[in-house]
Order: C-alpha cells, then sequence, then structure tokens
C-alpha cells in the first residue's frame, strides 16, 4: 500500500500534509517541514474512507471523508468534511449541527476556498431535497453552513465551478430526459449563457477561469482538430479565441493557474510522450535543473507554495515507484523526501514499454507490454528456441479511462511472479480523441472485447507469450472483460480472473437509474427495453454455463461502484452448470470498496490471484 500518496505543500510552504498509513489504515499525515524532531500531527478514524484534502489557509486544511451506507435501501457513500488544524493538533466535524434532511447524504461538495476570505468556504448543498442545488457560503469557524448564496440553484444543473476567487462561473449537468449534457457559462455582465451545444457536439471542457476576466475561459475542444486544443474562449460572444495549444500525438488534459488565477503556468498533455508545457519561463528552468538532477524518469511538479519558492517534484518510471524530492528554488536544490511504496526498497521492478497493434478491422489500438524481471523483449521476439513467458491480459477498468506508461503496483505484482503483462487501451478509452472514444459506445462484449482479443492473438504472434499460458485478468470494466473472455474465447485463455466486476448488464443499469443522471452515465451501454437482447447476450452472469476454464472472483462486500451482488450473481450461475463450481474460486473481501483501499484487503486479493496465477497458468 502507499506509505506516501498525494501529497501537497501548505499556500506559505510551512506545512507538508499526505496520506499515509498507521495501524494499516490510510491516514492524513502533516509535518512542518524540516521538522524531524516533532511527532506528525495524524487524523484517521476507523470506518472512515479518507477522499481528498485541501488546504484552506497557510496552517488550516479541509479533509473529505466517507463511510459507505444504505437510504432507503439504495447503496451510497455518505461524505462529510472535517477541519484539520495541525498547529493545534485537532480535527473538527462541519455541519454537525446542520441536520435537514437535503443535507444527510453529500456534504463535501466544495467548489471553492476563498483565498481572501479563509474563514469560508462555498459548498455545493440543498437543505430541501428534491429542489436545485445552490452554492452557498460556509462558516470554518462556526462549522455551519450560512444561508448566503454564492449562486442559486437551476433546473438540470448538477455541478458548479468557481474560478480562484470564488465566483461560480461555470454550471455542468443533464437534461430532464437524460439524453443530453448540460453546460451554462456565466458572462462579464453575471448573465447565464447555454452553451449545451458545444459539449452534445463536440469534446468541449471548461479547464480553468481567469479571475481578471469575468468574460473569458479556458477550454479544451476538438472543432478544429481530431484532438483536443486548448483555446480562449469568449463567452459573451461564443466565440473561439486565441489557439493556445495543440498536439497531433495528444490531447490537452489540463492547466494549472497561478496562486491569483490569473494565467496559465503548465499546461498538460494526456500523451505521455508529449512533455508538460510550462508557460511562465521560470518552471522552464525548474525543469532544466530537475532533468540534470533527476536522471532516467520523469519529473512533474505536483505542489509548490504561493511564492514558489519551495515545490513538490514527483519522479516515477514504469520501473521506478514514484519518488518524491523537495525543491528549493533559491539553492536550486531537490532534497529527496519519501518514496510512495516504501517496502519496495531497493528492489528490481519490470520495465514496461509502449507499443501498438492493428485490430481486425484497422484500428490503431495503443498497448503496453511488462516481461517478467529480467526478460528482454527483443530476444523473446527473436529468438524462437527461447523459452516463452506466460502472460496476464490485464484490460483497463472504466471503460471510459486508459492506462498510461507508468508505475502500477498490480502490473509490477504480477510479473514479479514470472509473468508477463500485456495492457491496452482499446476503443472506448479516454485520451485518443472523441472518435476513438465513441467507437465503445454500444459495443460492451462486442468490439471492444475484440480489440482485446485482437491484443492476445498479437501478443502471441510477436513471439512474447506462451499460448498455453493466457490469463485474463481485470477490475471494475476490466472485471466484466475478464469474464467475457473467457466466455467468447475458451480456447485462447486458459483461466481468468475479475476483482470487482460487472457480471450482469442489465441490473447494471436498473441500478445506476437509482441514482441522479443514472441513465445518462450509462448511455453508451445501451437501453434496458430497446437493447434487451444484446444486454443480454453480452452479460457474463447469463452465459456462465460457456465458461470452460478456471475463474476466481474477488469483490468487496462494501462496493458502492459495481454491486457485490454481480459476483454474487455470477457465483450462483457458475454454481448451475453442469460441471457446478468446483473449478471456481470466489472471495468477498470484508469491508471491501472497489479500489482495494484496505490494506488487508489488497494484500488478500494478491495473494489469493498470485497462488491462483501460478497454478493454472504458470508452471503449477
Amino acid at each position: 500500500m502507499p506509505v506516501f500518496d498525494d501529497p501537497e505543500l501548505s499556500h506559505d510552504g510551512e506545512w507538508l500534509a499526505w496520506f499515509g498509513r498507521v495501524n494499516n489504515h490510510r491516514a492524513l499525515v502533516v509535518k512542518r517541514v524540516g521538522d524531524n524532531q516533532t511527532e506528525p500531527f495524524v487524523a484517521s478514524g476507523e470506518g472512515w474512507r479518507l477522499h481528498r484534502f485541501d488546504w484552506l489557509s497557510d496552517n488550516r486544511l479541509l479533509l473529505s471523508i466517507g463511510v459507505p451506507r444504505a437510504i432507503q435501501g439504495v447503496p451510497v457513500v455518505v461524505t462529510r468534511l472535517v477541519v484539520v488544524d495541525p498547529a493545534k493538533r485537532n480535527v473538527r466535524l462541519m455541519f454537525k449541527r446542520d441536520t435537514q434532511q437535503g443535507n444527510f447524504q453529500i456534504q463535501d461538495r466544495v467548489v471553492s476556498t476563498l483565498p481572501d476570505e479563509p474563514e469560508f468556504i462555498l459548498v455545493q448543498m440543498n437543505p430541501s431535497p428534491g429542489r436545485p442545488e445552490g452554492v452557498r457560503y460556509a462558516s470554518v469557524d462556526s462549522g455551519r453552513l450560512l444561508r448566503r448564496h454564492a449562486q442559486k440553484g437551476q433546473r438540470d444543473i448538477l455541478q458548479w465551478q468557481a474560478d480562484r476567487a470564488g465566483v461560480v462561473r461555470v454550471g455542468y449537468g443533464v437534461s430532464s430526459d437524460q439524453k443530453s449534457a448540460i453546460l451554462r457559462l456565466k458572462d462579464s455582465a453575471g448573465k447565464w449563457q447555454d452553451y449545451s451545444s458545444f459539449v452534445n457536439e463536440h469534446s468541449f471542457s471548461v479547464v480553468g477561469l481567469p479571475v481578471d476576466q469575468a468574460g473569458l475561459a479556458y477550454v479544451v475542444s476538438d472543432h478544429e482538430f481530431p484532438l483536443g486544443a486548448l483555446y480562449e474562449f469568449d463567452v459573451d460572444k461564443g466565440t473561439f479565441g486565441t489557439l493556445l495549444a495543440q498536439e497531433n500525438a495528444s490531447e490537452i488534459s489540463g492547466i494549472s493557474m497561478g496562486p491569483d488565477g490569473t494565467g496559465i503556468e503548465v499546461i498538460y498533455f494526456s500523451n505521455e510522450l508529449v512533455p508538460n508545457r510550462f508557460v511562465d519561463p521560470h518552471y522552464t528552468a525548474l525543469t532544466a535543473s530537475l532533468d540534470r538532477q533527476l536522471t532516467n524518469t520523469t519529473n512533474a511538479l505536483v505542489s509548490a507554495s504561493d511564492d514558489r519558492q519551495w515545490m513538490l517534484v514527483r519522479a516515477v518510471a514504469s520501473d521506478v515507484d514514484p519518488h518524491y524530492f523537495l525543491y528549493n528554488a533559491a539553492e536550486k536544490r531537490a532534497d529527496f523526501l519519501a518514496s510512495e511504496y516504501r517496502g519496495l526498497g531497493q528492489r528490481m521492478l519490470a520495465k514496461t514499454q509502449l507499443m501498438s497493434y492493428e485490430a481486425r478491422d484497422g484500428l490503431t489500438i495503443p498497448a503496453y507490454i511488462t516481461l517478467p524481471t529480467g526478460a528482454d523483449s527483443e530476444t523473446a521476439s527473436n529468438d524462437v528456441d527461447a523459452p516463452k513467458s506466460p502472460f496476464v491480459v490485464l484490460p483497463h477498468g472504466g471503460p471510459h479511462a486508459r492506462d498510461f506508461l507508468r508505475f502500477d503496483w498490480l502490473v509490477q505484482m504480477i510479473a514479479s511472479q514470472g509473468f508477463g503483462v500485456l495492457q491496452m487501451n482499446f476503443r472506448g478509452s479516454t485520451g485518443y480523441g472523441r472518435e476513438f472514444m465513441l467507437a465503445g459506445k454500444g459495443n460492451w462484449g462486442k468490439s471492444m472485447q475484440d480489440d482485446i482479443t485482437d491484443g492476445t492473438h498479437w501478443l502471441v504472434e510477436q513471439g512474447l507469450a506462451d499460448p498455453n499460458k493466457l490469463c485474463i485478468v481485470g477490475a471494475s470494466y476490466g472485471g466484466y472483460a475478464a469474464l467475457m473472455g473467457a466466455i467468447r474465447e475458451p480456447e485462447l485463455y486458459q483461466a481468468a480472473i475479475s476483482l470487482n466486476g460487472v457480471a450482469d448488464l442489465p441490473d447494471l443499469l436498473r441500478s445506476q437509474n437509482r441514482y441522479q443522471a443514472g441513465r445518462y452515465g450509462t448511455r453508451f451501454i445501451g437501453q434496458l427495453w430497446k437493447d434487451r437482447k444484446s444486454l443480454a447476450q453480452n452479460s457474463p452472469a447469463r452465459r456462465a454455463n460457456e465458461i470452460r476454464v478456471p475463474l476466481l472472483l474477488v469483490h468487496g462486500d462494501k462496493d458502492r461502484v459495481v454491486s457485490v451482488g454481480h459476483s454474487r450473481k455470477m457465483h450462483r450461475a457458475l454454481r448451475a452448470r453442469k460441471q457446478g463450481a468446483s473449478d471456481v474460486t470466489y472471495i468477498e473481501l470484508a469491508d471491501g470498496d472497489h479500489h482495494l483501499s484496505r490494506g488487508a484487503n489488497r494484500i488478500a486479493f494478491a495473494e489469493h490471484a498470485s497462488d491462483f496465477l501460478k497454478t493454472h497458468c504458470g508452471d503449477g
């Protein structure tokens, strides 16, 4: 488990906070920079899920926590906000006296902190259930929600975005029929303009709001280029202005703005081979200094004091877990702080390589190959007499997400057991443009699955994998793909592992319909009635009798993304087969969530998966 995760400096650079491990639980750890004598302050709690934190002022921060609950039979996560004061060494719960029904479930949607009024925050909350949620001021000192509004609720708007000064300028939502997205932007006169057509016809996202230009937004759009480029957008006129950044090889993934919120400092790209672009010349010099000191890693700025004298830098590679350094701008020196996975030490890790292959319809699929530690890809593919590696095919979750060329604990765990790993960004993955992403629409179990199958055949054709020692493994959507791989390709894979995987598509759609904008969120999967035959045909639990290979099913009993009912249903269907479930292992992780957040659960999964792989796809 990570022991130094998501570190962030306070605004004045005096404090450092990060997520660590205390008694095998995730905990928020805060210490003064450079003070190695005083014990750090720790905030944790039995049963809490620590989600994220944000520095509120120089010496006070907000911590978001969650607890799995059920409301009227619907599984949800109930969230709360905690104020942490490391100097006084105490924590305090916000809104404990605000008991209105509408406030019960979600209390951690912080729209903005207020640099000029650090005693207040803006939160999205509505005490009256059923009414549109607006943005209100909350007092950090009293912990109370105030009547003072920063933005009144509007019909169909589900999420608000503010600039650095706390002015609410963007509203996102979904139409009442849940067929289209809603986008409203506030112009320089303070009036709301509807730009929903931009997000429904193109890829269009607001990534920055300069506080000194009320009618201007920084947006990423693909209206001119296949991959999203960065533009200025005139909200008053509804027109694109200056093209700020564009790359043929990558989408723009986001930007960082300065502490005053007036300009762009860094532009980020989704393609890991395209380096971040530093607009501020100060950062260009910083990058050159870092690359001289930290070689053979990708080095990225993750946090900085407002005066930019102290900066946190992350150095990482596919075979190096994230290492963090504290950079002193005056001395131009980077001092080691900690590694994310302290237990790895100097252990040799496997290196991941970027590859690509062609799907059966000619679409190029980006992929990543990780060979077992010590193996060489050139020797493996060129020497016909060289022993081939057993391989794990590892499709990612989402599915609207993607894999990257970076350190991955699960990949390294598998590679350390003597297996190669193939990851692929099949159609429907993000980061390769709107057309590539939309190619996955309605294709769960179909062409998305074909991309995975084609990658497995390519792996064998390249001479990298032993065709008799192939296993397909995945989590969430990847777990679904592992089950469908076992069904559709009974002669290709020798075994399959599903972690928190989807097993029944109609059940998934029905469950998501119980949540706000649920039908819009599942629109790429299909429609319950119109697509009922296709949904049934592509539901693993309804085709369990076709599975002929050993299966390992693992699911967290408190999973709030994919219900544990999916794996329970899959297990029941497998037991009902003529051959029964003698070749199926089902493990339910106590208090387990969707992300293996508990250390005990991650270790349990790793141990069971390792034993299963060795038994069915290794040397036994």
